[in-house]
């Protein structure tokens, strides 16, 4: 069972990246440069399968066919609409606009301008979107052993999960102390904090693991309140 305090874990997400950018391998000739990913990006199908298939697979219905009932104007549910989609693409923006252009919810506004720098009202909301979002959609990537290595292994163990995680799709130049993210073809500076965010991936795999080993212990009658 898992009994080490990782409840607060969400609250120290700053100290895991500053943890992992003391060891992560500085290489300062990462980016620009092509790597292959760990983490398979979704197709479109393959993100809108699930979202169908979650926990809130009516909210999501609801929005992707153009219902805004349940929420104050129709900005507010472009907004959770993204939100959803930007979990589910890793925040990938590209993606996102592209898959609310085929909701309910699109209209004429999504192109127009609506900021001072020029920015349309649909680039403002996935932008909003993904930089409000506190964990990004991980599939299962490790095995329960490697988990439980982790988290014997404390905070070291907690960074080590996070860069087997996110190895190619996110990375530091300890020069220039910023973290970037790996598109189609370069690398882009993570403006919207998609690594903090990302933090998150390990929280959901840890507390995942918690629930399997509580229902393997108690089956369905394991009491929810136990840590």
């Amino acid at each position: 069972m898992i009994d080490r305090e990782h409840a607060d874990i969400r609250d120290k997400a700053e100290e895991i990246i500053g943890i992992y950018n003391s060891i992560a391998i500085p290489n300062k000739d990462v980016v620009g440069k092509p790597q292959k990913e760990v983490l398979p990006k979704l197709s479109d199908d393959e993100v809108l399968s699930l979202a169908r298939k979650g926990a809130n697979e009516d909210g999501f219905k609801k929005l992707w066919d153009g219902d805004i009932s349940g929420y104050p104007s129709q900005s507010e549910a472009d907004l959770a609409l993204v939100g959803k989609l930007a979990r589910l693409t890793r925040g990938n923006a590209e993606q996102v606009d592209r898959l609310f252009r085929q909701s309910g919810l699109m209209r004429l506004k999504w192109d127009e301008k609506h900021h001072a720098d020029g920015r349309t009202y649909g680039e403002g909301t996935v932008q909003t979107a993904i930089a409000s979002c506190t964990y990004f959609y991980s599939p299962p990537l490790v095995t329960s052993e490697e988990i439980m290595k982790a988290l014997e292994d404390g905070e070291q163990g907690d960074a080590s999960m996070f860069i087997t995680l996110h190895r190619n799709q996110l990375c530091f130049d300890h020069a220039a102390q910023l973290w970037y993210l790996w598109g189609k073809h370069y690398w882009t500076e993570d403006i919207t904090n998609v690594a903090l965010a990302s933090v998150m991936n390990v929280v959901n795999i840890y507390e995942k693991e918690r629930d399997r080993l509580k229902k393997q212990q108690y089956g369905n009658d394991a009491n929810p309140q136990m840590k």
